[in-house]
């Protein structure tokens, strides 16, 4: 029962990873292209990309899922902790960003670009998001303990440390200096106090 959870929590992480990252790298850096076609258009299209991608994927899982290091209590006791931070980060998470934001509305519509969110977490990082994502992925490694997990989740860590620089061009674009004096004063990953405060905006 234990193998057969994990080999799908692997399988899930192989196919639904990689779509979503690359739908932020389509997105960010051709933002005035899409931005053109409209929202409703663009988005559309990326899902049904996204969809056929993770098809595609899918029937690669044999492939990825070949080395499997086997159920350990180690890394399971280790994923617990990652699991209660990422959840404490998404709990923190979604009192700020909305559906809307998450499918990257505010930067295909121009008429309604949203605000700069600095309150919560984003006083404290510029990227919670990010953050959290990463803490899921390394949960599921962790748990599912399959090789392609790992390479997964370096893979992610990868694509955010490339992705993060192009997405605050495209909002110094969007904003200007608020955002350039928001980036002067928050990191971008490791805060410079734990606990965020309590005020919040929704965008």
């Amino acid at each position: 029962m234990m193998d057969t959870l994990r080999y799908w929590i692997a399988v899930m992480l192989f196919v639904s990873t990689p779509p979503a990252v690359l739908y932020w790298f389509s997105i960010h850096p051709f933002v005035t292209f899409w931005r053109r076609v409209g929202v409703r258009w663009s988005v559309t299209i990326h899902l049904v990309g996204m969809v056929v991608f993770m098809v595609g994927l899918f029937r690669l899982r044999g492939w990825a899922t070949r080395v499997d290091f086997g159920l350990n209590y180690w890394t399971v006791a280790l994923a617990v902790p990652v699991f209660l931070g990422t959840g404490w980060l998404g709990w923190q998470r979604r009192k700020l960003l909305t559906m809307r934001t998450l499918a990257g509305v505010p930067e295909l519509d121009a008429e309604n670009p949203g605000v700069v969110l600095k309150e919560g977490l984003y006083a404290c990082v510029r990227h919670p998001r990010y953050i959290e994502v990463a803490g899921a992925v390394l949960f599921y490694a962790l748990l599912s303990n399959y090789l392609i997990g790992y390479l997964t989740l370096i893979a992610v860590i990868g694509a955010i440390l490339v992705l993060v620089p192009i997405e605050e061009r495209e909002l110094t674009d969007r904003f200007g200096d608020e955002y350039l004096e928001y980036a002067r004063q928050v990191p971008r990953f490791f805060p410079k106090r734990i606990w965020p405060s309590r005020d919040h905006r929704a965008t």
